[in-house]
């Protein structure tokens, strides 16, 4: 059994409860200090007191809704640096300032997080980038950095220093609203791709520029790579550009997990072809989400996506939002054809809303629903105002009696279904509840 003993540190303005393990040697201290108006003095005491627990292993510091300055930051990040063995760091604060850090190169596991549009210069983070590229041994990084406006310059020194953390193996970044463009995309990727033993990524760059980039073809050298999450929404990504930034996809032959969202651009039918044709050589896959809503894919390109799909045959969970595209019956009934190949997928999610599917497109997307016999779980929004449409499509969802829930939202329905529903729009019913009310 391990024995501790607790050790507090008290000074002006913290009181620091130190757990140390007898048996593991371990020296953990848990900080969490939020809304409490801290300033530089403060924080710069927390740093001095820190400089003297230099077998720290884990740190955790929430400094939310403070007033601490680069000072203050620069103070703290001394005394942290002092800790040689420190393996983990967590830090959140709504200011941005240089810590240094990059000494403690026995860290594995890092998380910053800034809240806050506070980085003005580039100059400022490529301090913070170099601090990131001196920890060799990072097994895991997490940066939430959104709407900083780090640009271009910021990603290419961010992905430079990703380069040099060849260990990790999980890699979460949070970019969105930061003014990256093509070029910065692709210096973002090269980093990412040097990291050979990489499983996890998830990366957000929503809302930048990155029409040009060829991201994923840097990031397709991590081969080990399972899981892939990638969000890309309104970045000016065009259906020639298209082609050019998802290649390399069909490298990533381990991948389990592959979210992909790309959703308000204009990659249309032809963009929408050349990212998904090489997803059929991901069998490993069993979760597959793709997010193309307002994309102007239209029938044809409806029709290539079901044809992808339709190869992914360990496919267990399916998640489409194809919103605002144009789609009608044609389209609706390729889709289908790729779906039903997934013989054992289990839980199948679908936003068709704001289409123009009519009835034999509905109906046909009942029936194919009908033939996934393993399937449990059903989430679909669908945009239909005919009351005996509706009913028909309900009634052959029921020959699924398999399937123990489902969530149906139907904008602008009068349909019977509101008898058993607190809310118009959103539906979340037990099957053996809607069967009863059906009959």
């Amino acid at each position: 059994m391990q024995h501790q003993k607790m050790l507090k540190i008290k000074t002006a303005y913290f009181e620091l409860q130190v757990s140390f393990g007898w048996l593991l040697r371990n020296l953990i201290v848990f900080l969490k200090q939020s809304n409490n108006n801290i300033k530089d003095s403060g924080i710069e005491e927390l740093g001095l007191s820190i400089k003297s627990c230099s077998q720290l292993k884990f740190i955790h510091f929430s400094l939310d809704n403070n007033q601490i300055g680069k000072k203050g930051f620069y103070q703290l990040g001394l005394g942290i640096g002092k800790c040689k063995q420190l393996q983990q760091l967590h830090i959140s604060t709504v200011n941005y300032s240089y810590l240094p850090i990059g000494k403690c190169i026995n860290i594995v596991n890092v998380s910053i997080i800034f809240q806050k549009n506070q980085i003005q210069r580039v100059q400022d983070f490529s301090k913070m980038s170099t601090q990131i590229g001196n920890l060799i041994n990072l097994t895991s990084i997490n940066l939430f950095l959104k709407t900083h406006f780090i640009g271009t310059k910021g990603a290419q020194m961010l992905g430079l220093a990703i380069s040099k953390c060849i260990k990790l193996t999980c890699l979460k970044l949070n970019l969105s609203k930061n003014d990256i463009n093509g070029e910065g995309g692709n210096s973002l990727g090269q980093g990412i791709g040097n990291c050979s033993q990489l499983k996890t990524l998830k990366i957000l760059l929503n809302k930048n520029k990155l029409g040009t980039s060829n991201i994923i073809q840097g990031i397709s050298k991590c081969i080990l790579l399972t899981t892939f999450l990638i969000e890309t929404e309104s970045n000016f990504i065009n259906c020639k550009q298209a082609s050019t930034f998802a290649n390399g996809i069909n490298k990533l032959v381990n991948l389990n997990q592959f979210d992909f969202s790309i959703s308000q651009n204009e990659i249309q039918c032809t963009g929408l072809y050349k990212i998904t044709i090489d997803l059929g050589v991901c069998q490993k896959l069993t979760q597959l989400s793709l997010d193309f809503q307002a994309n102007y894919i239209r029938d044809y390109g409806v029709i290539d996506l079901g044809s992808s799909i339709s190869s992914l045959f360990n496919l267990q969970r399916l998640k489409l939002n194809l919103s605002n595209n144009f789609i009608g019956d044609t389209g609706i009934s390729g889709l289908v054809n790729g779906i039903t190949s997934c013989y054992k997928l289990v839980i199948l999610q679908l936003n068709l809303q704001f289409n123009y599917i009519k009835d034999q497109g509905l109906i046909e997307l009942a029936t194919g629903i009908t033939k996934i016999k393993k399937l449990a779980q059903i989430s679909l929004k669908l945009q239909q105002q005919n009351q005996n449409l509706n009913q028909l499509f309900a009634n052959q969802i029921l020959k699924c009696y398999q399937i123990s829930l489902i969530f149906i939202d139907i904008c602008q329905n009068y349909f019977n279904w509101q008898k058993i529903m607190k809310r118009k729009l959103i539906r979340l019913v037990d099957i053996s509840k809607l069967k009863q009310e059906v009959n």
